[in-house]
Formats: C-alpha cells, sequence, structure tokens
C-alpha cells in the first residue's frame, strides 16, 4: 500500500473545507431546496463594523493559511442594520470562503458599504482571477458547476444559500466580475428604522 504524507496546513485546509460543505448540505436539508420556503430570521440592531471587527477574530486563521490581506473599509459611522446576525455571519463566510478557494495566493479582500435609500450596500472586493458574464449570471443558483473550470467546481451550494439569506432579509445579492482582473461581490440590507444613536447608548450601557 502506498502511503502519502501531507502537511499539517493542507490537512486543516481539508478538515475546514468539509466541515463548510457539511453545513451547508444539512442547512439545504432542511429547506428541501425549496426556495419559496422562507427562513425564519431573528433579527436585531446590528453595527455592521463592529460586528465584522468581532468576526475578524476567528477568519485571521484562514487569511493567514491562504496568505490573504483583509481591508475592512467600513465607515465608522453607518447606522445599524436590522439583521440576524447569525445568518448574516453565514454570508461573510461563504463569500469569503468563496474568494479564498478559488482564487491563487496571495489575495487581497476588501470590505466597504454606503448607504442606498433604506438599505445598506455592502460590497465585498477581490483582485482575484475573476468570472466571465456566464459565470456570474449562474452563480447564486442551485446547480451543478463546470468541473472543467478551476474557479467553479461542485455543486452551487454556498452561493445558493447566500441568496436565500439575503432574500430573507427583504435585500438583493449579486456579483460584478472581470476575467484575470478580480470580482466584486455586492448585497443589501435593511437599515434598522430606530435611530442609531440611541440604540448604540443602550447597548454601550447594557454592556457596562
Amino acid at each position: 500500500t502506498e502511503k502519502v504524507t501531507i502537511s499539517r496546513v493542507m490537512l486543516d485546509q481539508v478538515v475546514r473545507s468539509c466541515d463548510r460543505q457539511l453545513t451547508l448540505i444539512n442547512a439545504l436539508s432542511e429547506n428541501h431546496f425549496a426556495e419559496e420556503r422562507p427562513l425564519i430570521l431573528h433579527r436585531q440592531p446590528l453595527f455592521l463594523k463592529e460586528q465584522v471587527e468581532i468576526w475578524l477574530k476567528d477568519w485571521q486563521k484562514d487569511f493567514d493559511l491562504y496568505q490573504a490581506t483583509f481591508i475592512n473599509l467600513l465607515p465608522d459611522n453607518l447606522p445599524p442594520i436590522n439583521a440576524d446576525p447569525c445568518q448574516l455571519r453565514s454570508v461573510f463566510e461563504q463569500l469569503l470562503n468563496n474568494a479564498l478557494k478559488h482564487n491563487p495566493s496571495p489575495i487581497q479582500l476588501a470590505l466597504d458599504a454606503r448607504i442606498d435609500q433604506d438599505m445598506l450596500y455592502c460590497t465585498l472586493s477581490d483582485n482575484g482571477i475573476g468570472m466571465d458574464e456566464e459565470q456570474c449570471q449562474h452563480l447564486f443558483h442551485l446547480y451543478v458547476r463546470n468541473l472543467h473550470n478551476q474557479h467553479l467546481t461542485g455543486i452551487g451550494l454556498g452561493s445558493y444559500q447566500c441568496r436565500q439569506i439575503i432574500e430573507a432579509h427583504s435585500g438583493r445579492i449579486g456579483v460584478k466580475s472581470t476575467p484575470r482582473v478580480g470580482s466584486q461581490f455586492w448585497f443589501t440590507l435593511p437599515l434598522a428604522h430606530q435611530n442609531y444613536r440611541v440604540i448604540k447608548q443602550e447597548l454601550v450601557n447594557s454592556n457596562q
């Protein structure tokens, strides 16, 4: 029997990838792949920049593994969004995972956002290999991807779940991309209706 030796870094990468895929499959199985079945959301006012900075502590291992640089361009004065933090984290993790897995290292990622009427318009950009127009059009649908394309392999579970979550928040999601230049994933989330300065002060008081 031939023995194959792999590094601890590669083994960790395989295990983390398998765990993500299993989580996605379980989530979609619970939904029976039905787009019309609504997700149950536990919404609350969230300050996106503060939330992302908390999540970054867990994501740093992946950034180090893939030699990625993450730039947080979110403005400090963004008003709160009305969102489910667990579901929203799943969206960010899947988009980041796609960028890390399907682009050569090193890669640079940048997160930004701006207000667009009563929604927050978020963008996650990378300087990777990019996608053509056809790939962009099908990215957020459930389908078997082209096995001969290095950038799009396997079943589109994660991107499909991202669309389910964002649309459950009454938002939209999409991607703009240019081959050999990079991709920009975008999605919108509803703003919280309350005055965000009041909410922030209440959150500060509750943590004291």
